[in-house]
Order: C-alpha cells, then structure tokens, then sequence
C-alpha cells in the first residue's frame, strides 16, 4: 500500500507553490505550511486571530490542496499558533 506516513516531497512541493492561491493573498501571509503527514494537514499562524481565521476555512483549504494533489490528500486540518517574539516584528 501507499506510505501515508511521510510526507511526499512532490506534494509538498505542490503545495509550497501555489500556497498564496490555496489560503487567499492575505491569510498565506500569516499562515504558513508546517507538514502533510497521514491526511492531516498542519498549519502554523502567527497570531491567534490568523489561527481562528485558518481553522474557520480548513475546509476550504482540505479542498484546495485535495483538487492539487488528488481527492483524499488532505482529511483534517490542524492549525496552530507560532511562538514568535513579539519583539522581532
């Protein structure tokens, strides 16, 4: 059978580049890409509102992503938030 395990360089690949068209201009600026492990899609934002506003389209995202990378590619979506030191911004 398939290895669902680990990621797939392709798919990540795929994903990597058209991330802007999958999330919408403005949400892929404070979401990014973490991994694509088993079907569970896990995504990093950098502030809580970005990480609601991310988990309230996880469907939408499983979508795009599944239209890319063939149906079943994407089962859930977890987002979470990035520890980033509120000085550096």
């Amino acid at each position: 059978g398939r290895d669902l395990g680990a990621d797939d360089p392709r798919k990540i690949g795929a994903i990597s580049d058209s991330w802007s068209e999958i999330l919408g201009e403005e949400l892929s600026e404070h979401v990014q890409f973490v991994s694509l492990r088993e079907g569970v899609l896990v995504l990093g934002a950098t502030q809580p509102e970005w990480a609601s506003r991310a988990r309230f389209e996880g469907a939408r995202i499983a979508q795009e992503v599944n239209t890319r990378n063939g149906a079943g590619s994407v089962l859930d979506v977890k987002v979470r938030v990035l520890r980033v030191d509120p000085r550096a911004g």
